[in-house]
């Protein structure tokens, strides 16, 4: 999302937050959507060169192991959409993992967050890339670099961010929708899985499996 107003490039990555963070940064006409979810590097092909080198370029990623409980919950999970949305078999997180591993498609965007942010040498083109475990205070931080709307006032900004599109139930008061921990949804099997799936994620993030 290029927004004009704000002087920013929002890359949004599935399952980290992005639907609030677009709600928060306004839907004014100084705003210009570039679809839903597009890669920085196909942004950058579609703005002018002085918009991407003096806007504000930030995304957000999210440890691998939530994600994916994440998007189970919001797409997969019976109790959630009442059906399945991919195979009869896939039944159960564990089978959600096993036929993701599988090179079954799961969404209709790349959970993989690596891909959505760099270039072609792997260089990542956005300036600040904040983490959905820390969203409150990053978040803040990127609302301090960039430019207010004309009609807000300093009180109104930096807004509260919601929790949007989130899953059918809470963990413990906390804002991410879940039935429990992450981590207990894992066995070795399908934790491997993660690790081999996400191995970029992991790398250029230094995420891992908390309390290993």
């Amino acid at each position: 999302m290029v927004h004009h107003g704000r002087k920013c490039i929002f890359i949004h990555i599935i399952k980290t937050a992005g639907t609030s963070i677009r709600a928060n940064l306004g839907k004014e006409k100084e705003q210009i959507k570039c679809g839903g979810h597009l890669t920085a590097k196909r942004i950058k092909k579609q703005v002018s060169e002085a918009t991407w080198e003096n806007y504000f370029k930030f995304s957000f990623v999210r440890n691998p192991w939530g994600k994916m409980v994440s998007q189970w919950w919001y797409n997969g999970h019976p109790k959630v959409r009442g059906k399945i949305i991919y195979k009869s078999k896939v039944r159960t997180f564990k089978e959600y993992i096993l036929y993701f591993g599988e090179g079954g498609r799961i969404s209709t965007n790349n959970p993989r967050c690596t891909p959505w942010l760099v270039d072609d040498s792997g260089k990542i083109l956005v300036d600040f890339v904040g983490r959905f475990e820390n969203l409150e205070e990053d978040f803040n931080f990127i609302c301090q670099q960039l430019t207010p709307l004309k009609h807000e006032e300093d009180k109104s900004w930096p807004p509260k961010l919601p929790h949007r599109n989130q899953s059918k139930r809470k963990h413990n008061g906390g804002n991410e929708w879940t039935d429990k921990p992450y981590q207990d949804y894992y066995d070795d099997e399908t934790k491997e899985i993660i690790a081999r799936e996400f191995e970029d994620d992991i790398n250029l993030f230094g995420y891992k499996f908390e309390n290993d």
